[in-house]
């Protein structure tokens, strides 16, 4: 399955959704439980009064994305997150929505902001990816 955590699903075929509230420099929860196998459809909503991201990924994704986000423009992080397949920006204030199907090959990945200096203050959680879907 695509990157090795899994790929976007389809949100009409779900098996579950997980309501994520986006603040200041956190998520609540920080941390979720799904199964090898299952499509989850993640509903963000952002309660902060700043943009905030939510990217799917091993910590290596995540450290390659903060870097990347760096060193671009607002504009340019805009456009980037338009064509991630694993993750999405939130405007303050506002809910979007991304479908994932996890795939076996890992055990744990994180959910995490970019937004320059949001992953620093803390604003990343944990999957954790067990057992296979039923």
């Amino acid at each position: 399955m695509g990157a090795g955590f899994g790929s976007r699903g389809e949100p009409g075929k779900a098996d579950r959704v997980i309501r994520i509230t986006a603040f200041d420099f956190g998520y609540q929860p920080d941390s979720v439980t799904v199964k090898r196998g299952e499509t989850v459809k993640f509903v963000v909503t952002n309660e902060s009064r700043l943009r905030h991201e939510l990217v799917l990924g091993p910590k290596s994704v995540q450290m390659a994305h903060d870097k990347e986000m760096r060193n671009m423009s607002p504009a340019e992080m805009a456009k980037d997150m338009k064509s991630d397949t694993n993750g999405i920006t939130v405007p303050p204030g506002q809910t979007r929505t991304i479908t994932w199907t996890f795939s076996s090959e890992r055990k744990r990945i994180q959910f995490a902001c970019h937004v320059p200096g949001h992953y620093q203050a803390g604003m990343h959680g944990v999957i954790h990816i067990d057992g296979d879907a039923s």
